[in-house]
């Protein structure tokens, strides 16, 4: 039939979930159909569907919606997506001719005025309460400016500004229940970079906002894969007879990279549920073994944070490629 590509195509109506108002209108080629992740169901009673997408169609019909006030089926433009509908037709922040105009000026080429974005630029690491140092929030700056455009678009979606941070005296950083806890003046001198632990944590805060998008099996599964797989590596180019070997020199290869690693070395202990040996950054063993997700939970903020530093994303690359290749997955959809 010539399709090449196919749309995700969402119910207009109030009990539609977050996850699916996003997708709404989302197009991917058809060799990248996985259901779960770019097809539906993306969850147990799921009323997502998906239609044939041509990029050069130009005559355009209706969709049915639910009608927010008298709960009627309505008929809407068939190019109105989820979010759109929403705006106009329950929100009411925008009329449908102002929809129209600005659907017009975006297929006419109509670039929107950047100041918007200098707004947020300039409020992204701006408290209301406590404002933070300027040492750091310059650092928080650059470490933004280095991210790649899928992790901004998600840090601004999610991240309100000046973030949630809660300072504490302590050495002590977590999230917990949508705020995040740590010591300011320590993540200035963080010896992974300043904003390690910002970025990071915002990472377990973004996770816990979009509903724990890491609990993954196939990212959970592609993590433990791609270490196995570099350990069996190893072990065949030095000629190792045990893992244990292996795994002792990796950790030596890995510590002589140096604190940029520190989140390579965290990842690999999770998979064997320990510290890694002869590594310095790791969690306790108890902190893996108290459930079965905090492997790809702890792995999604640390790939957060290493999307907003050239370095370390090059070697999550190199380490954890398929990993990262999910990570990346679960981005866009976010």
């Amino acid at each position: 039939l010539g399709v090449e590509e196919y749309e995700i195509v969402a119910t207009l109506n109030e009990a539609t979930c977050e996850i699916c108002q996003e997708l709404d209108g989302k197009h991917f080629p058809i060799s990248e159909y996985k259901v779960g992740v770019t097809a539906h169901p993306f969850h147990p009673n799921c009323h997502c569907a998906t239609a044939p997408y041509f990029d050069d169609e130009f005559s355009l019909g209706t969709r049915a919606a639910r009608d927010p006030e008298t709960g009627k089926t309505v008929s809407v433009p068939e190019d109105m997506t989820y979010p759109e509908w929403k705006k106009v037709f329950v929100d009411k922040t925008e009329t449908v001719a102002e929809w129209k105009a600005a659907k017009n000026n975006l297929q006419n080429g109509v670039v929107k005025s950047a100041e918007s974005d200098i707004i947020k630029a300039n409020e992204r690491f701006k408290r209301t309460a406590g404002e933070l140092p300027k040492e750091y929030v310059d650092a928080l700056n650059t470490k933004f400016s280095q991210g790649n455009e899928i992790a901004k678009r998600v840090y601004d979606k999610y991240v309100p500004n000046g973030g949630v941070v809660v300072d504490t005296n302590s050495g002590d950083y977590y999230h917990s229940k949508g705020k995040v806890y740590l010591n300011v003046s320590s993540d200035v001198i963080n010896k992974r970079g300043a904003g390690t632990t910002w970025f990071h944590e915002h990472g377990h805060y973004i996770d816990y906002m979009c509903g724990r998008v890491s609990k993954s099996e196939d990212f959970r599964n592609a993590i433990i894969a791609d270490v196995r797989a570099y350990e069996k590596q190893v072990k065949k180019e030095k000629g190792f007879l045990f893992v244990s070997q292996a795994r002792i020199a990796i950790g030596s290869e890995l510590k002589e990279i140096g604190d940029i690693s520190a989140s390579i070395q965290d990842i690999f202990g999770g998979v064997i549920k320990k510290p890694y040996p002869n590594c310095d950054w790791k969690h306790k063993s108890d902190y893996w073994k108290n459930s079965e997700w905090k492997l790809s939970l702890e792995t999604f903020a640390h790939m957060f944070e290493a999307s907003f530093d050239n370095g370390k994303a090059e070697l999550m690359k190199k380490y954890l490629p398929t990993a990262w290749e999910e990570f990346e997955g679960i981005m866009k959809l976010i």
